[in-house]
């Protein structure tokens, strides 16, 4: 068995020509798959953590009984009262998967500067919940380094007094606020809007921050701000959902189960959506669905340009050695035999051609880069840095893949010759 391995890595300086042009589509093929996996690898992480943390939509959302498609319609009705928050709360803390959680609450209504008034959707959270999750090891590898704020302090930097929040930036640009808080100009704002009781209400707050949402669709009207205020400005004690972040993410379909059957129990109906949901992250997922459908298409591509490469490789090779596999088979050498034989040259020359391709590919990964290009995506206004992301679980699959295609190729492209007779491969004649 040895002696074929050795004897199948001699052969390999036959023909190098064709050894080459065969070695370069698989290791130009493979590159390319690597280049194709790291942006994969980079942008869906990027989603991810977007949507689960930038975005607060935890790994779990809780909603009131049909408070995900109703509670914009009717918010009294479909939020969560103050004493299903006790007993949501208590059985959160009870769950051993749960790290931590937040109330939220949204809305719409009008701000204004004291001379112009123009519409706002807000979002309220808690600050020392986004504190923390600003923090999180993942935001800070695959989002930015210094949060996501554009200009000025997180809300949990001031007083809950003060009525800081975050405006977007198109939104601060059309009400004219150029400074925040901290820059010392005018930074007082009032929203206004209806309460859920019918009654009209304002408050007075304060601009600490700018961000920008990352969608053209968002970025006039948005508003991040303590969930408290829009309480004051709702006059509610109600939320609109917990969002929930867990300590393995690989659970959050048991531990949505198990919620909802333990607060069902307790006569609190709830809805548990989980975080990739299409209806929670329409973006997220459809942005995964396109991404996997490129993937796919390209891996056949690329797939196909191998396969075939080999196999023309391998018919031209065989046919210009019947005469030496007629001369096997005469000394007794099996068809099995020879037949490995020619597939343990393919091995080591798509073993090279792989190692070649990787370093190619990682070489690849480090100048894009380290070029810093930017791109603009549909709906982010910035644009975002073309940048890949290694992932050496896809490097494996994927070098195992073409591996096993490379191996299987062979084996067919030498079969038939593998069935004539010997007198025949002798003679160089192929029927």
């Amino acid at each position: 068995m040895s002696k074929l391995w050795f004897l199948a890595l001699r052969n390999l300086s036959r023909n190098m020509r064709r050894n080459l042009a065969t070695g370069s589509a698989i290791a130009l093929g493979f590159a390319g798959i690597l280049l194709l996996g790291g942006y994969v690898n980079r942008i869906s992480n990027y989603l991810r953590v977007y949507t689960v943390y930038v975005m607060h939509t935890g790994h779990l959302a809780l909603f009131a009984k049909d408070g995900f498609e109703k509670f914009q319609y009717k918010p009294l009705k479909y939020s969560i009262s103050h004493d299903a928050q006790v007993a949501i709360e208590q059985v959160m803390h009870d769950d051993p998967q749960v790290d931590y959680f937040e109330h939220q609450l949204s809305g719409a209504g009008l701000i204004g500067n004291g001379r112009i008034s123009v519409p706002f959707y807000a979002k309220g959270y808690e600050p020392l919940v986004d504190q923390r999750v600003q923090s999180e090891p993942e935001v800070k590898k695959w989002i930015a380094k210094n949060g996501y704020f554009a200009k000025g302090r997180g809300l949990w930097n001031y007083p809950e007094e003060l009525g800081g929040l975050a405006l977007s930036r198109g939104l601060a640009f059309g009400l004219g606020k150029k400074l925040v808080h901290d820059e010392g100009g005018d930074a007082n704002v009032q929203l206004i809007s209806g309460t859920w009781q019918g009654s009209l209400n304002a408050i007075d707050a304060e601009v600490v921050a700018y961000f920008n949402t990352g969608f053209r669709e968002t970025d006039n009207s948005a508003i991040y701000i303590n969930y408290k205020k829009l309480q004051q400005l709702y006059d509610t004690e109600n939320i609109g959902r917990y969002s929930i972040w867990l300590k393995d993410d690989s659970q959050t379909k048991q531990v949505a189960a198990r919620l909802t059957s333990k607060l069902e129990q307790a006569g609190v109906p709830v809805e548990v959506v989980v975080w990739d949901e299409e209806r929670l992250s329409p973006y997220y997922t459809g942005t995964m669905q396109f991404l996997h459908s490129l993937v796919s298409f390209i891996g056949i591509v690329l797939a196909t340009v191998i396969s075939f490469s080999v196999l023309n490789s391998t018919t031209m090779t065989v046919v210009e050695r019947l005469q030496e596999i007629g001369m096997y088979r005469s000394i007794g050498f099996r068809r099995g035999q020879v037949s490995r034989m020619f597939v343990n040259e393919s091995f080591w020359l798509a073993l090279a051609s792989l190692v070649i391709g990787a370093v190619l590919g990682y070489v690849a990964i480090s100048l894009i880069n380290a070029a810093k290009i930017i791109y603009h995506p549909p709906g982010v206004p910035d644009g975002l840095q073309l940048k890949l992301v290694a992932n050496t679980p896809f490097l494996f699959i994927a070098g195992a893949v073409i591996l096993g295609l490379t191996l299987l190729t062979t084996y067919f492209a030498v079969l038939r010759t593998m069935r004539m007779r010997v007198a025949d491969l002798l003679g160089g004649t192929r029927r």
